[in-house]
């Protein structure tokens, strides 16, 4: 009679853990036990840090110090002129002349010289003195200016028409019976032509009771 092998012990111990797995699975799910608990310890990883050692900054040899400097020096190339003063020049003072007319000249009527005259004519004469009030011979009279549409350049000779005096003197024009204001004038001169006396303007009148006008001169230097 043959005899029975019997079962290894693992077979045998792993049947009972399996059918001891299974109990406590099914008391598991029904809430009768928990599943254990295992403390698991952390696991310490030791991390190498390199860390770089720093080498000092050196510091500078030297403080620097920052000038701030203008940008732009803005330098004036034209050279500002002083201003001119202007100084005026004084306007010489005019040398009074050695004669002047000797009071207001007189306008009268020409028939007091020329009593045959009647009104054709417009008559200007008169006479010089020096200054002891002597006749003053030889100095030329010019009568200038307009009368009416005419130019008028005319000279006489003092002491030329003794009628008014030894120094007498006379121009004759045709008497145009019109009023010319400041139109005609008169003055002395010598031969040359330097003026004796200052230009002097004659008012002619219409009328015929005023057509001789005297003029007479007088030395006051």
């Amino acid at each position: 009679m043959a005899q029975r092998k019997r079962p290894a012990a693992w077979k045998i111990l792993l049947v009972i853990m399996l059918i001891a797995g299974a109990i406590y699975t099914s008391l598991f799910f029904l809430g009768i036990v928990d599943l254990p608990k295992f403390e698991t310890k952390p696991t310490q990883v030791l991390i190498i840090t390199h860390t770089a050692t720093r080498q000092p900054t050196p510091k500078p040899s030297s403080t620097l110090t920052q000038t701030l400097q203008p940008s732009t020096t803005l330098t004036a190339t034209g050279t500002v002129e002083p201003t001119a003063t202007v100084t005026a020049t004084p306007t010489p003072t005019e040398k009074p002349m050695p004669f002047i007319l000797k009071g207001t000249p007189q306008p009268v009527s020409s028939k007091i010289l020329h009593p045959s005259w009647d009104c054709q004519y417009l008559v200007i004469g008169g006479q010089a003195w020096d200054l002891q009030d002597a006749d003053v011979i030889g100095e030329i009279v010019h009568l200038g200016g307009s009368y009416g549409d005419e130019l008028v350049d005319m000279y006489s000779t003092t002491g030329s028409v003794t009628l008014y005096g030894k120094s007498g003197y006379e121009f004759i024009l045709d008497n145009k019976e019109i009023e010319n204001s400041g139109s005609l004038w008169i003055r002395l001169e010598e031969e040359s032509g330097l003026p004796l006396s200052s230009i002097t303007y004659l008012d002619v009148s219409s009328s015929c009771q005023e057509n001789l006008i005297i003029v007479n001169f007088k030395q006051v230097r």
